[in-house]
């Protein structure tokens, strides 16, 4: 009997639950957690790898309302730094503090929820005065994940927050202080009549380099004028250079995208921007319409020389890009796929803190599916991945996360967080491993009652095996009302070690782990 087997099975078991437990328990992601402090010691059962040294830091809601509104929906909280420094010697450390946005300022100022853009409304809603002043000002939280840029003219990393916007928050990630934000200037000029609105809550690195890549959606606010879609080099924080632009008659919304060493990828759906709806409803959310039975748009960039190849494919909406890379002509590339944008009603507050709410709502998990561009044949072949009845649930999954060593090349596994893997409850999660190249590695790990996020890959160093490392993630324990840093064996998704915190983490969106950061 091997051992994933055994863990196969222990899995299996792990599925009865005690509902209301369980479900009280999961709430706690999605209350206030308002603690601030700087470098409190924590204690792993076990002792660290000798090897591992540097900072895990993440970003997430932390604070749901302000005065006597409140944010309807988990994505729009008040957004909170968290950093658990490994100092290399066996001790480790955590610090938390909210991102000092001016939207976290203000509102703390006036004891009431600023005007900026938000994913879904507040309640009580804005007056309709307010509300053309919060697209306006538009999204200012950027709660969604964190990044560093290196600036070759310092020659220094410079460390951001970021959600789908253009603007980024800078930080200073040992004390967690704001040092504030970016709105970098436009690399394609200033023109009147457009709002650039949405960009990516993930960079992606540029092969070979020091920069990175990310897109800029530009609504166009002058009828016949079309709105155009942008791929942007990142030079540092503060500097853009543009690689690619054009029109096209809908501005997309989207939240990721791949690149390989010679193209960036976009996957545009058929959810586009509706300022008129946006302006009404002072929310995202509101302002995008999904059109079911329009294809896709796959946009392939030639990175050297800005030519743009047009794909059309199936609908359905991307959430994360996992990774691509070219073989024989070919773009591979693998995508957490939900049917529709509609995924995104279960983090409705409301149906996250109420048990039957959460428990009924019409909820259908993610597919990693992967998509093989020809771009000789101009065409795309999308195909999903083989079940496993050992664990059902494997490929419908997301947060996904890689070994970057494997960026842009052909790789084997990705780790991510399952939800629903009962069938039942969206809160019933597991924590998998799935084997893209067929070599029967499928594997996950999952504790009744406790409610992990997106997991960080650290790699073993000098090693050859691409899935030889430690797996890092955040952890509620709904027995002990506590959260804990889970470590797991990202071979044989064993659990190896964890470390109580001495304050409970709500839920966090994304994170990294900087080796060279203490």
């Amino acid at each position: 009997m091997t051992y994933n087997f055994v863990l196969a099975v222990l899995v299996i078991l792990s599925i009865h639950f005690v509902y209301s437990v369980e479900q009280d328990a999961y709430s706690l992601l999605f209350t206030d957690n308002k603690d601030v402090f700087l470098n409190k010691p924590i204690h792993f059962q076990y002792p660290l790898p000798k090897w591992l040294r540097g900072s895990l830091v993440r970003t997430g809601p932390a604070m749901f309302g302000m005065g006597k509104r409140n944010f309807t929906h988990a994505f729009d909280g008040f957004g909170k730094i968290y950093n658990w420094k490994f100092y290399g010697n066996g001790s480790t450390s955590f610090s938390q503090d909210f991102l000092r946005s001016e939207t976290y300022n203000v509102s703390g100022e006036i004891k009431d929820i600023a005007n900026f853009l938000t994913f879904e409304s507040v309640s009580p809603p804005f007056p309709l005065d307010r509300r053309e002043i919060s697209v306006l000002n538009g999204f200012d939280n950027t709660n969604v994940n964190v990044y560093r840029l290196f600036n070759q003219e310092k020659q220094s990393y410079e460390y951001i927050t970021l959600t789908d916007a253009w603007k980024v928050y800078q930080f200073e990630p040992t004390s967690i202080d704001t040092i504030g934000e970016i709105d970098p200037p436009n690399p394609r000029g200033t023109y009147i009549g457009f709002i650039d609105t949405m960009s990516s809550a993930h960079p992606v690195p540029e092969h070979n380099s020091s920069y990175h890549f990310t897109f800029l959606t530009s609504v166009s606010l002058i009828p016949k004028v079309k709105s155009r879609l942008s791929v942007i080099r990142m030079k540092s924080a503060f500097d853009r250079e543009l690689v690619a632009q054009w029109e096209v008659d809908k501005a997309p919304y989207m939240h990721s995208f791949s690149v390989t060493p010679r193209y960036v990828i976009l996957f545009a759906a058929a959810y586009y921007t509706n300022i008129g709806k946006m302006l009404k409803y002072a929310n995202a959310y509101e302002g995008l319409e999904w059109f079911p039975s329009e294809k896709a748009t796959i946009y392939v960039v030639e990175i050297k020389t800005g030519n743009v190849h047009t794909i059309q494919t199936e609908n359905g909406f991307p959430s994360h890009h996992v990774n691509a890379y070219e073989d024989n002509n070919k773009i591979i590339m693998d995508v957490t796929m939900f049917k529709d944008p509609a995924y995104s009603k279960i983090y409705e507050l409301e149906t996250l803190r109420l048990p039957t709410k959460r428990q009924n709502a019409q909820y259908t998990p993610s597919e990693i599916k992967r998509y093989s561009i020809n771009l000789n044949a101009t065409n795309v072949t999308v195909t999903t991945f083989s079940p496993n009845s050992i664990f059902p649930f494997i490929n419908n999954f997301d947060f996904p996360c890689i070994n970057e060593m494997y960026r842009h090349r052909k790789y084997c596994y990705i780790y991510g967080v399952a939800t629903k893997r009962d069938n039942k409850l969206f809160s019933s999660t597991a924590l998998v491993k799935k084997d893209v190249c067929g070599t029967n590695q499928d594997s996950a790990f999952a504790l009744d009652n406790h409610y992990p996020v997106d997991m960080w890959f650290i790699p073993t160093p000098n090693s050859t095996r691409e899935d030889d490392g430690i797996l890092l993630t955040p952890v509620l324990d709904g027995d002990k009302r506590q959260s804990y840093l889970l470590m797991l064996d990202a071979n044989t998704m064993a659990p190896i070690n964890r470390a109580y915190l001495p304050s409970l983490v709500p839920f966090t969106m994304h994170g990294r782990f900087f080796s060279d950061l203490i």
